[in-house]
């Protein structure tokens, strides 16, 4: 009896904690699989990062939406090399295509053919040799990003804001920077230098080693003896130097860097999207990119979007471009071909069900009064709507990455969209580097930000101003727009008139300023936005792991987060501990604040101010569609938003869905057998217990015990409550507010599901499906012949009987009426 009375503690606990709540997708299937290959040209890439190439002509190119790496040969045909499109890590020691890949990023071919992986998420340097067995060569604790070989068998490493080399016994040791994010050393010992998340590295034949300097628009260079220096960009982050030395040039967002063998080396600049080359004298001439053509031919034409490069066989440049899944080769004549990948397709997978439609990054959700979904989808450059049929379209975007002003928002070109918003009157609003809105017409402009990043522009038009990675922008009601200027730790507001000003947050990422005037607070990154109808600001403060909230007076506070150590659910949410990955909140009506954290969503209730958790089981994965949300798990929740209903949406990002919770009165984890206390399936005549979710009451708040009808039978309704389970009114010997004990009819024999439902004064719950099974025996108790619980203390004599009080027997011989009370003669069951 003491095991089962601390059972049923514990389930109780589990049930009551939250909000009861089922979980279902909506949209997408997960991800997609590459497939058996065939023609390069045709494959469908999706986030190619990095390239290398053989001495026989072969390339490889480094996926991370695959968690693959991919072979092309001569002849141009593609197949995996390596990972089984599974991200994890296993696999050392058999063939590298079963083995599984974590984001792999950088490569490089040593002289034998052997390819090397910067395994990113697994923080560890693979090999696979020509035989195609893979192994770790070195487990790299600051990162793993880009991978060189020289001709030793040394191999450098960068990740974090250092480069680490690896020597050919897997020693690891440091090489450049000094682990701080900066930019200082020049012309002194690389290992005391400061770099910012170097990427792409080579090493020449002498062992000087180059180093794309992302963050601070450099290429660094540390000779043969240890001393550092920049030889190429002045860290300005524009566009500019074409004919100066590469020194005085400007470099924006480099991340590779490849040497051409003859003292001159390319430079892969990103988001000037265009290659550079530096030649012997230092000179830098841009050779390819910022033109406007996506089509093959002459190289300065062509739109880029570059990100790793290569040389091949023949000295000609293979380039990754992301943002437009393809590999494309710039030869010495000064032409571009595609040579794997092909462009994003307009209106791919639209007009089918959204559950069937593949999402490639979903981040932003926002909901219509109309029941519509949006989603943003940050690597497809769309804005996809489900419609209450469940059938998916695109309302933005043609997939094609880059920056419409204005015009129909269905042609327009994103710049990786995040966050989505309505205003009031059904305009939305969707980050994309800039803020966007479309208009109930369906067109797009822009209502703030330039192209010009950083801070800038307070006191002036919004259209002017300078935003550093913005995330999210909510309007109210009388013409305001709030937007998460993120990269500056800030909070913008653009007034009716289209001025913007700060609204929140000094710049500072740090944490600072509560119950004080939000202008002189700090904040650390905030991500999204959600507006109360009695006009408090909700922030997501990413970097403090808080909610804040802010009055319509300007006054900042903590109303969730900065607890330390244990969760908290079921205290002040004040005191709980939101953990990392604080990136969406949303309030409904009752300005209930709902957060995603951590494989969880969470709520705060507004009346009580207590927190729990409505979803997720706080381990990373995908599962529990259909049943429980708080049973399910989730990966990399992000945007939250709540309809009228109370159903919530959100991006379950990393699982690629758009996942939903749907509030239940009752759910089919809280049906159970009476005695266990177990849930499952149920059996004819069994004795059930139904509770109810929090906040719902299933009967009077004074218990009714069973009561007989006049004409002997166990009645079916006690104080206004009824249970029908498969059209059937079941039997009852026990309501309160929080559960109903009752009798499972004899009539769901032989079925194999039935439905459950609880009517209260003549309202109905939501309906639950459980398994029926032919038995479900639960003991209640074991007594003695006189009546008392046998137990080891008091046993049954030698010459005595047990009685056991049970249920759950399933049909019987005869078979079992509906709330017959048998008081001499018990029928057999046929389960026995």
């Amino acid at each position: 009896m003491t095991f089962r009375l601390l059972y049923v503690s514990g389930l109780l606990c589990a049930l009551s904690q939250a909000q009861f709540y089922t979980i279902s997708t909506i949209a997408g299937n997960g991800q997609q699989q590459f497939g058996a290959g065939g023609q390069a040209t045709s494959a469908r890439l999706v986030q190619p990062k990095f390239v290398a190439a053989d001495s026989t002509g072969n390339f490889y190119v480094s996926d991370i939406y695959y968690n693959q790496v991919f072979k092309v040969t001569p002849a141009g045909t593609i197949s995996a090399y390596a990972g089984n499109g599974i991200s994890g890590f296993s696999g050392d020691g058999g063939q590298a295509t079963a083995a599984q890949l974590f984001q792999p990023e950088g490569l490089a071919v040593d002289g034998a053919g052997n390819l090397y992986i910067a395994d990113f998420g697994n923080f560890r340097i693979r090999m696979v040799t020509p035989q195609g067995v893979i192994r770790t060569v070195a487990a790299v604790g600051s990162g793993v990003a880009g991978v060189a070989v020289d001709g030793n068998g040394n191999l450098f490493v960068s990740g974090g804001e250092v480069v680490v080399k690896v020597n050919s016994s897997g020693t690891v040791t440091p090489f450049a920077g000094n682990g701080n994010a900066g930019y200082s050393g020049d012309n002194g010992p690389a290992t005391a230098a400061s770099l910012f998340n170097p990427i792409g590295l080579r090493v020449d034949s002498s062992g000087n080693v180059y180093v794309a300097d992302t963050q601070n628009n450099r290429i660094r260079k540390i000779n043969a003896q240890g001393i550092i220096t920049t030889v190429a960009g002045n860290g300005t982050g524009t566009f500019s130097g074409d004919g100066l030395q590469a020194t005085a040039a400007s470099l924006f967002f480099r991340s590779d860097v490849v040497l051409d063998g003859k003292g001159g080396f390319y430079v892969s600049d990103g988001l000037n999207t265009r290659i550079r080359y530096v030649n012997s004298s230092g000179a830098i001439s841009t050779v390819a990119g910022g033109g406007a053509s996506l089509d093959d031919g002459g190289a300065l034409a062509a739109r880029l979007a570059p990100a790793g490069i290569a040389l091949d066989n023949n000295t000609n440049v293979l380039v990754v471009e992301s943002n437009y899944r393809r590999v494309r080769r710039l030869n010495q004549q000064g032409l571009i071909a595609t040579v794997a990948g092909v462009l994003p397709t307009a209106g791919a997978g639209d007009n089918i069900p959204a559950t069937s439609s593949a999402l490639l990054d979903p981040i932003g959700v926002a909901g219509d009064s109309a029941g519509n979904v949006y989603v943003a989808d940050y690597v497809d450059q769309r804005i996809r709507k489900i419609a209450p049929t469940g059938i998916i379209t695109t309302i933005a975007g043609n997939g094609i990455p880059g920056y419409s002003a204005n015009g129909l928002a269905v042609n327009a070109q994103l710049g990786g969209p995040l966050d989505l918003s309505f205003d009031p009157t059904g305009n939305l609003y969707l980050i994309s580097g800039v803020v966007q809105h479309i208009a109930l017409d369906g067109t797009i402009s822009t209502v703030a930000g330039s192209s010009t990043q950083g801070f800038s522009g307070d006191n002036g038009p919004a259209t002017s101003a300078a935003l550093l990675g913005p995330t999210d922008a909510v309007s109210d009601g009388t013409g305001n727009l709030y937007i998460t200027d993120r990269g500056n730790s800030r909070i913008r507001r653009v007034n009716s008139s289209g001025t913007i000003t700060t609204f929140a947050g000094t710049g500072a990422a740090s944490f600072g300023g509560d119950n004080g005037p939000a202008a002189a607070a700090q904040l650390f990154q905030p991500w999204q936005l959600t507006l109360g109808k009695s006009g408090n600001l909700y922030v997501a403060d990413w970097g403090n792991s808080r909610v804040r909230k802010i009055t319509p007076a300007g006054i900042i506070s903590t109303v969730a987060g900065g607890g330390s150590g244990a969760l908290g659910d079921g205290g002040l949410a004040t005191s709980a501990t939101i953990g990392g990955n604080l990136y969406g909140i949303a309030v409904d009506a009752s300005e209930n604040l709902y957060i995603t954290s951590n494989a969880r969503i969470r709520k705060v209730d507004a009346a009580t101010g207590a927190i729990s958790t409505i979803a997720g089981t706080g381990t990373a994965g995908f599962s529990g569609d259909g049943g429980l949300a708080t049973l399910a798990a989730i990966n990399g929740a992000n945007s939250i938003a709540v309809d009228s209903a109370g159903n919530i949406y959100f991006a379950d990002e990393k699982n690629l869905r758009v996942r939903k919770l749907t509030p239940q009165q009752i759910v089919a984890e809280g049906v159970t057998n009476g005695a266990t206390f177990l849930a499952g399936g149920v059996s004819p005549g069994e004795i059930i217990t139904i509770y109810a979710g929090p906040g719902v009451s299933l009967g009077p708040s004074s218990p009714v015990g069973l009561q007989l009808t006049p004409d002997g039978f166990v009645s079916t309704q006690l104080g206004g409550t009824q249970v029908i389970i498969s059209g059937v009114p079941a039997p009852l010997i026990y309501v309160s507010s929080s559960q109903v004990n009752a009798i499972v009819p004899y009539e769901v024999a032989g079925q194999s599901s039935t439905q459950i439902q609880v009517k209260v004064q003549g309202k109905p719950t939501n309906a639950v499906t459980v398994p029926v099974v032919a038995a479900s025996p639960g003991v209640f108790a074991i007594t003695n012949p006189d009546g008392s619980v046998n137990s080891a203390t008091n046993p049954v004599t030698p010459d005595g009987y047990l009685v056991l009080y049970a249920t759950g027997e399933g049909q019987t011989t005869p078979p079992g009426v509906d709330g017959t009370v048998n008081t001499k003669v018990f029928p057999k069951p046929i389960c026995r």
